[in-house]
């Protein structure tokens, strides 16, 4: 009797102080479990953008001029980089498919850096933009003879820094 009473004793002393208090032995735990703070603040940054929308700017044929139409397109986007500073961007330039892979992505890529260019001139700090070329990659139409117009173009892509 005296050794049941000892266990029962025992046992509600390691019980009592060791349950007490919870250890958390990895105290970034809670973020792999969806928990963390970053990712609250990532949930309000997308929501908080959501409803910000850059125009596509389009292109002439093997051109990375931008026109009178253009311009006027990039001046909204402008606007809107400038009233969210904390945006940063990605201006992403696409090709038709006439030409080569090679060329395309240069066509691309020359694209975007004058989009950029013109941001930077507009005021827009350099270190808020990112340029990518996908060449012809990454269609918005299917590569077609009269839809290659909506092929040739740039977008601007919010980018998420926490």
């Amino acid at each position: 009797m005296k050794k049941i009473l000892m266990l029962v004793l025992l046992g509600s002393v390691v019980v009592v102080f060791g349950c007490s208090k919870r250890q958390n032995v990895n105290p970034d735990a809670d973020k792999y479990y969806g928990h963390s703070v970053n990712a609250k603040k990532t949930i309000a940054k997308d929501e908080l953008y959501r409803d910000l929308d850059f125009r596509t700017v389009y292109f002439e044929h093997n051109s990375s001029d931008l026109t009178e139409e253009t311009l006027e397109i990039l001046k909204e986007n402008v606007a809107i980089l400038l009233e969210n500073p904390a945006i940063h961007i990605a201006v992403v330039g696409h090709c038709d498919n006439s030409g080569s892979v090679r060329y395309n992505i240069d066509l691309g890529q020359q694209r975007a850096i004058n989009v950029k260019e013109y941001y930077i001139h507009a005021g827009i700090d350099h270190g808020r933009i990112t340029t990518i070329s996908y060449g012809y990659e990454k269609p918005a139409e299917n590569n077609k003879s009269n839809e290659d117009d909506w092929n040739r173009r740039v977008e601007t892509k919010i980018i998420i820094k926490n």
